[in-house]
């Protein structure tokens, strides 16, 4: 796609990362050093892509409310949950960790980026 994108002088890439590219988690060291690559990334792919009119960015959303997160917290484990909590109670992006994003929300974020982005001249 980008070389198509650099012929035309038109384009837009969306990456996703996460907040723990931004402020890494304990115990998750290669989730965030992927999601960290994934923020550099998009920062050098947007200015070497710059000149071409292509723009690229990235979101970083918070932990999704998915099967895969219970299961990180400790399943249904109380114990396990609070242990978890405590772990991150000054991490700063800590949330409601009963409550988090949904992956719907997700999907929303872009949508309204794509929107903003869609109005950009």
């Amino acid at each position: 796609f980008v070389p198509k994108m650099k012929k035309i002088k038109k384009g837009v890439i969306l990456n996703v990362a996460s907040t723990a590219g931004l402020s890494p988690r304990p115990k998750l060291n290669w989730y965030n050093a992927s999601k960290g690559w994934m923020i550099t990334a998009t920062k050098a792919m947007a200015i070497e892509l710059a000149p071409y009119n292509v723009r690229v960015n990235a979101i970083a959303p918070v932990a999704g409310k998915t099967p895969l997160l219970k299961s990180f917290m400790g399943g249904n484990s109380r114990k396990k949950k609070q242990k978890y909590l405590e772990i991150f109670k000054d991490h700063p992006y800590v949330f409601n960790l009963g409550h988090g994003i949904l992956p719907e929300t997700k999907v929303e974020m872009v949508y309204e980026l794509i929107e903003i982005v869609r109005g950009y001249k």
